[in-house]
């Protein structure tokens, strides 16, 4: 076959969804594929730039040829994000420290997850002792004071490693987030600095925290920490409630899955339709999935 025989059948293609489907998959499993060969040095934060211009790009153009090529070039830029940000454990890691009970300081990566008596949350740039420790750390403080994403945090604990739950890799699902060691301390946190975090995640997160206000003016409790786990998969129903739901087997629910997705993304579609066209809606759905 001729070059012009290979564009031929990659045109007819592009009108298939199934094969769109197919290519932008392939394009993030290429990606993963390219990454191993790329120094760990190199920043993912500069691919998902290139993803995202990529993809409003594509947004513009109505060329269903050029659209496909470039969704395809966004999920191999994606996909060699993703394979950036997990890196090989480092000899620096936290991990060094398992087993000593030590001062930690570090900067939330998330807001956190709070239940009645605790709060859950991730840290990045770890000191040890005054040593600075690479990957993250998975910590259970007291429920107050209240943190949120950006603060720097300083606490005392003992460091362990993940281990797996009744089966579950847990420490495999923890480690390919970055996570190598956990903590658990009854200590109250001090909060040394805020707004340690980057802008753009700053401005998604405030963005929750008025919906989360918003509900809790709007129903009551516990309706409202239920609607924040079906809306936000956010955990803050009491221990006796969330035992509830897992003895009728709907602590699924609770917690940020695709049953989350597809409750959010109904509102937003249902709103949006009333303004825009359909097609329109959609591509503003794929944005806020990727917020989400």
């Amino acid at each position: 076959m001729s070059v012009w025989d290979w564009v031929s059948v990659f045109n007819h293609r592009a009108r298939s969804p199934s094969w769109q489907l197919f290519f932008v998959l392939f394009g993030f499993i290429l990606g993963i594929a390219v990454a191993s060969w790329l120094p760990l040095v190199f920043d993912p934060r500069a691919l998902l730039v290139v993803a995202m211009v990529a993809f409003f790009v594509a947004l513009l153009i109505s060329r269903r040829d050029l659209k496909l090529i470039l969704f395809t070039f966004c999920a191999m830029s994606l996909g060699i994000a993703h394979y950036l940000s997990v890196a090989p454990l480092k000899a620096d890691s936290v991990v060094a420290f398992v087993g000593q009970t030590a001062r930690v300081e570090g900067t939330l990566t998330n807001d956190p997850s709070s239940s009645d008596r605790f709060q859950r949350i991730e840290l990045d740039e770890i000191s040890v002792n005054t040593t600075p420790a690479s990957m993250k750390l998975l910590a259970y403080l007291p429920r107050f004071p209240e943190l949120k994403y950006g603060d720097r945090v300083s606490f005392r604990c003992e460091l362990e490693a993940p281990q797996p739950i009744d089966g579950f890799a847990y420490d495999r699902y923890l480690r390919a987030q970055g996570i190598v060691a956990t903590c658990f301390s009854y200590d109250e946190p001090y909060v040394i600095a805020q707004h340690q975090g980057d802008s753009f995640r700053s401005v998604v997160f405030n963005l929750r925290s008025i919906i989360e206000l918003g509900l809790e003016r709007a129903l009551p409790e516990p309706h409202a920490a239920l609607a924040k786990g079906l809306l936000l998969g956010q955990k803050v129903l009491s221990e006796e409630i969330e035992e509830d739901f897992r003895r009728v087997g709907l602590s699924h629910i609770l917690a940020a899955s695709g049953y989350n997705v597809s409750a959010m993304l109904s509102v937003l579609f249902v709103g949006l339709v009333f303004f825009i066209r359909r097609q329109r809606a959609l591509y503003f759905m794929l944005v806020a999935v990727v917020l989400y």
